[in-house]
């Protein structure tokens, strides 16, 4: 499991992987992109898609947003920014 942060005004790097992803949108909002569909989570709206499909996420807004989230099986993206 991890708990990442999302600095404002960031964006992540589009992912796709063989696993199944779950989450959960603790703290702030996020704007989220799988595939082509663009949706925003805000706090307390959870997730759920198969990785294999490209995503990534976005924090548009000036406040700092945090989400848990699980991955099954576990991968470990090469790059991983740590706050």
């Amino acid at each position: 499991m991890a708990v990442p942060s999302i600095r404002k005004n960031k964006a992540s790097d589009s992912q796709a992987f063989a696993a199944h992803a779950i989450g959960a949108e603790i703290r702030g909002s996020l704007e989220f992109t799988l595939r082509s569909k663009t949706i925003i989570l805000n706090e307390g709206d959870s997730y759920s898609f198969d990785a294999h499909i490209p995503h990534h996420g976005r924090n548009r807004t000036n406040e700092e947003a945090v989400l848990v989230w699980a991955v099954s099986p576990v991968v470990i993206p090469k790059k991983v920014e740590q706050s």
